[in-house]
């Protein structure tokens, strides 16, 4: 996300992509669309079959994709982004812990 200047705005997308990010990860996990993952069987969420979503999992990989660009660049601003892709993956992880 190439913004020039930091906005609360910007903070604001940044936050909420990386959210939305790690929710469709991880849902798509417990539901069996991703091959890589599953179901995290260490909690029981009352679903029939047993299948809790994994959290875990979806927020390392989105982790690792919403923040690939910012590492390489190393500044002021790249170091912005990556504190508020941070707090979206915390939020969601957070809510659904």
């Amino acid at each position: 996300m190439g913004n020039k200047i930091g906005t609360k705005e910007s903070a604001y997308i940044h936050a909420l992509t990386s959210a939305g990010i790690a929710y469709v990860i991880t849902k798509a996990c417990s539901t069996g669309r991703l091959s890589s993952c599953g179901c995290d069987m260490t909690m029981k969420d009352g679903n029939i079959n047993g299948c809790s979503d994994n959290v875990l999992f979806g927020t390392e990989i989105a982790r690792k994709f919403v923040n690939l660009g910012e590492r390489k660049m190393k500044t002021r601003m790249s170091l912005l982004n990556l504190h508020n892709n941070q707090v979206g993956i915390r939020v969601k992880f957070f809510i659904s812990a």
